[in-house]
């Protein structure tokens, strides 16, 4: 079995700090990754009005939870009782939950002060991804009048005027770009199409009008005053939309070899067909490794950092947590054929995905726990091309929803990009199964594990389950994650991610 080692461990080292010390900040980088996770603590944080005793994590009956101002928009409880859970298993009793909200709304967003308008409208950007609810902008786009007119017209479409009919429909904050962190909020703002009174309020012929010119024509300027902002608010890193996403799977080991450039004595694994223009984020790996660094010279690999980061990610976007094992030293090379050959391919059938995973010592289970990671992501047309125009065994109204963007023709198109998960494509849940049980698979790939053959009862019973999906994909993960990893004296730690130390 080539993924096992015993040289993993969930602790620490005995020669120098603690992994688990070094990568104590590791894991609010990467929680942070998820704006929306982040700012779902940080209203549980605040939202407390009889005072901060934890009062609101408490289920009805008739509780806080349903309140006016916390209805659908306080979240992030199961956060909370994850943290919980693992602390009363260091110590029973000791901590409250008062205390866990206090820290875990300090973490999201680190004391809001020295702020300056510029830190002010800069952190408004956030609102270029996420939703509000008709109840938050109905006097917006029927009272306001710096309002565009049409724009007004197509929200109401979705909000009545009458409370509360409606109130709890969503609309996208940023409607040009909803799910891409970007700067295409502002240029909406410019065309009076901020969904928010709030919004508009910062182009509306006031002193910030200059700042929201500037950020909508220099995409530059707002990622750096952004930056800025976000280090002022918590001296974190954003880890957002157009960085790209950690990929969850370690195919050829957990080696961090994806993250090598090339050099002039290997092409590595980034240019590799199933990754090129798909996995991204490496800038943003640097970051947090050079922070590692500063605190704990070549001591903790980037491998050790990938894995927690991909865990720490699942669980910012509401899926379950795992230990993470730690222990893994680096690769000193890469390769794009290794990855070519090896990495499971989205044409590939039931028999090919069996084998792919088998040969890894993965289970037929965890093949189809760790296929649920495709509740979040996005693929480009050129890998779902076949599946929407030659498949049978596809939803015929999604397929043809998908084909308006994915023209037939190749080299058309090739790059649009369709959610994975059309049901909740930025929330880490079950419903990738259920879309499989209604042929809405966005792969060929992904609607083989669902297709008359050997894996569709463990489907059906995730569709059923999202706890027993969360326990084999926790599993799956763990497994995954001792795919033949370097320990001991091979490979090395790396000092920076992207090239071996020299």
């Amino acid at each position: 079995m080539p993924r096992r080692s015993a040289s993993l461990r969930p602790t620490s080292r005995s020669d120098g700090p603690s992994l688990r010390d070094c990568l104590s900040d590791v894991g609010p980088l990467a929680l942070r990754s998820s704006l929306i996770v982040g700012r779902a603590l940080l209203l549980v944080g605040r939202r407390g009005p009889l005072g901060c005793d934890a009062s609101i994590l408490l289920n009805d009956t008739n509780g806080e939870q349903s309140s006016v101002p916390n209805a659908g928009l306080v979240r992030g409880y199961g956060v909370i009782d994850n943290i919980k859970a693992q602390v009363e298993a260091v110590c029973p009793q000791t901590v409250s939950c008062a205390d866990i909200l206090a820290v875990a709304a300090h973490d999201s967003v680190v004391a809001n002060k020295n702020l300056d308008i510029t830190d002010m409208v800069a952190l408004s950007g956030a609102h270029t991804i996420g939703q509000a609810q008709c109840l938050n902008f109905r006097d917006h786009i029927y009272t306001d009048t710096n309002i565009n007119s049409a724009f007004a017209a197509s929200r109401r479409a979705n909000c009545p005027m009458t409370a509360p009919n409606g109130d709890t429909n969503l609309e996208p904050l940023d409607v040009t770009t909803p799910n891409t962190f970007d700067n295409a909020y502002y240029s909406n703002l410019l065309s009076q199409k901020g969904l928010l009174h709030s919004d508009q309020e910062l182009f509306n012929n006031g002193s910030t009008d200059n700042t929201v010119r500037n950020f909508a024509s220099n995409a530059a300027a707002f990622s750096s005053a952004f930056t800025t902002a976000m280090v002022k608010m918590g001296n974190i890193q954003p880890l957002t939309g157009t960085q790209g996403q950690i990929r969850l799977l370690c195919w050829r080991g957990c080696d961090a070899s994806v993250l090598l450039a090339d050099t002039g004595s290997f092409t590595g694994e980034q240019g590799a067909i199933p990754n090129k223009n798909s996995i991204r984020g490496f800038n943003v790996i640097d970051e947090i490794k050079t922070q590692v660094e500063a605190v704990c010279n070549q001591t903790v690999s980037c491998a050790d950092i990938l894995a927690v980061a991909a865990r720490d990610s699942v669980v910012a976007l509401g899926g379950p947590s795992w230990t993470v094992l730690l222990g893994r030293r680096d690769s000193t090379n890469a390769s794009k054929d290794n990855a070519e050959r090896d990495l499971p391919a989205p044409s590939f059938d039931l028999v090919n995905l069996t084998k792919s995973f088998s040969d890894k010592g993965l289970s037929v289970t965890d093949m189809v726990a760790l296929s649920g990671g495709h509740t979040i992501g996005q693929a480009q047309c050129r890998f779902f091309r076949d599946h929407i125009y030659n498949d049978t065994n596809i939803n015929s109204t999604f397929a043809s929803s998908l084909q308006a963007n994915c023209p037939r023709a190749s080299g058309s198109g090739d790059t649009t990009l369709a959610p994975l998960d059309t049901t909740s494509p930025t929330t880490f849940d079950n419903a990738y199964f259920s879309n499989l049980l209604s042929q809405k698979g966005l792969l060929h790939s992904d609607q083989q594990l669902f297709n008359g053959g050997s894996t569709d009862s463990t489907v059906r019973n995730f569709a059923s389950s999202a706890s027993a999906f969360s326990s084999a994909f926790t599993t799956a993960m763990v497994n995954m994650g001792n795919i033949s990893p370097k320990t001991g004296t091979q490979g090395q730690i790396r000092v920076s991610c992207s090239k071996v130390n020299s």
